[in-house]
């Protein structure tokens, strides 16, 4: 049983947690190949045993789960099951994983999976597809997909202990636990996606930091993290003002060791068209990878029905005549804005809803915009815009071009998050 102690000292672990991701939730179809031999357990019927380079579709039929093509056949007619695999290791590929839905990266791709997978038919009739592994196994399948797998070592050490924070609170707090899993695979929670890109010096990144989380007051911080901060990190309260108020750890900072003569709230032209010395900037730092030199500073274009057509599916407004910038943020991200129509007036008062005013959304709802008229004389919008994610806590560009100036781990975590403190959240075991 796992127990958690909270100390005067800390909150602990007195064993090292299992944590349940839900990997799929859209499909009613799955296609299975087993690395390794693993046993099916299906409700209280006998185990069926899987041998290695066997294949397994599974689908919904009347409610039910029916699994195909078994080498000693066809079994059907199942409301859950379990897949555990006979060695300590042993792993499975699932082909075309959904990941990124609803975000423009949206795709699919054959993904690697270890540790217990479970099966079920959500309220959707769909599958739910959990994997439940350790805590630290869990973190190998995160690292590379957050901040890649080429970043240098005290980048990737930055990014599991911000991850392994994220994932300690998450569990202790229960903030995306549902009742058959307690994260999600994406970055509405954080990216897992098993082992495809696990690599030796990811996975020493996890060893060599082991139960090392980022406390505040002898509690675990949900370390965020976004891609790129665009030169300047953004205040919890103005992008999740239902989790935090104020705190010094998910406070506004420039992405440098000196302080930038910008103000990015009052005067967000200047800002976004400016060229700043900061970390996360490519043209300082060059050995920044290429995920992340596109998203410093970004232009879109949209068309007025376009936007029109977007805002309407929220509320009926009409044809968009005009966007009022009610509110910013200290980097900038507009929190609140209301788009006026032909018929209606729209008002939006989350970072993460005025970014979803495009779809797929735009990297960060710290932009500005010029309205301009295309030669059939429609309306057109262009958009400039810095960053990619809300911005609040680690910027992992900025911690990616730090460690390659050579910080360490703590000096990167210290900058991101102030005032907090690492330590271990395991007790000895």
């Amino acid at each position: 049983m796992l127990i958690i102690l909270n100390t005067s000292s800390a909150q602990i672990f007195s064993e090292e947690p299992i944590v349940r991701v839900r990997i799929i939730y859209t499909l009613d179809s799955l296609n299975i190949v087993f690395k390794d031999s693993w046993i099916i357990s299906q409700d209280s019927l006998e185990d069926l045993r899987i041998k290695k380079d066997d294949s397994l579709t599974i689908t919904i039929e009347d409610d039910v789960i029916a699994l195909n093509n078994l080498s000693n056949g066809s079994v059907n007619n199942f409301n859950h099951l379990v897949f555990k695999t006979e060695s300590v290791s042993g792993t499975l590929k699932i082909k075309d994983v959904p990941y990124g839905i609803g975000w423009w990266w949206e795709g699919i791709e054959d993904r690697i999976y270890e540790g217990e997978i479970e099966i079920s038919i959500n309220e959707n009739n769909k599958f739910d597809v959990i994997v439940s592994l350790p805590l630290e196994k869990y973190l190998c399948g995160v690292v590379p997909y957050e901040i890649g797998s080429d970043a240098p070592l005290e980048a990737l050490k930055a990014q599991v202990i911000a991850a392994r924070s994220e994932t300690v609170n998450a569990l202790i707090s229960g903030k995306y636990k549902a009742s058959n899993f307690d994260l999600c695979a994406d970055v509405e929670c954080q990216v897992f996606a098993g082992n495809n890109k696990r690599t030796s010096e990811t996975d020493k990144a996890v060893v060599e930091t082991k139960g090392l989380c980022i406390f505040y007051s002898d509690e675990v911080i949900g370390a965020y993290y976004a891609s790129n901060c665009g030169g300047m990190s953004e205040d919890v309260e103005n992008v999740w003002p239902s989790r935090s108020g104020p705190v010094p750890y998910w406070s506004s900072n420039f992405d440098s060791d000196e302080e930038q003569n910008f103000n990015p709230k009052n005067n967000p032209d200047e800002w976004i068209m400016s060229n700043p010395d900061v970390f996360c900037n490519s043209y300082f730092h060059p050995e920044l990878p290429e995920w992340s030199k596109k998203n410093f500073r970004w232009q879109i274009e949209m068309t007025n029905n376009e936007l029109s057509n977007n805002l309407n599916e929220i509320k009926e407004i009409g044809i968009l005549n005009e966007i009022k910038i009610l509110e910013r943020g200290n980097s900038g991200r507009i929190i609140k804005a209301r788009f006026i129509g032909s018929k209606d007036s729209l008002d939006l008062n989350s970072e993460l809803e005025i970014r979803k005013i495009k779809k797929p959304p735009f990297r960060s709802s710290c932009f500005i915009y010029d309205k301009t008229y295309a030669t059939d004389s429609s309306i057109i919008y262009k958009f400039n815009g810095a960053g990619w994610g809300h911005g609040v806590g680690m910027c992992q560009s900025g911690a990616v071009a730090r460690a390659f100036s050579g910080q360490t781990y703590e000096q990167i975590l210290n900058h991101y998050f102030r005032e907090a403190i690492i330590k271990s959240v395991y007790q000895k075991f």
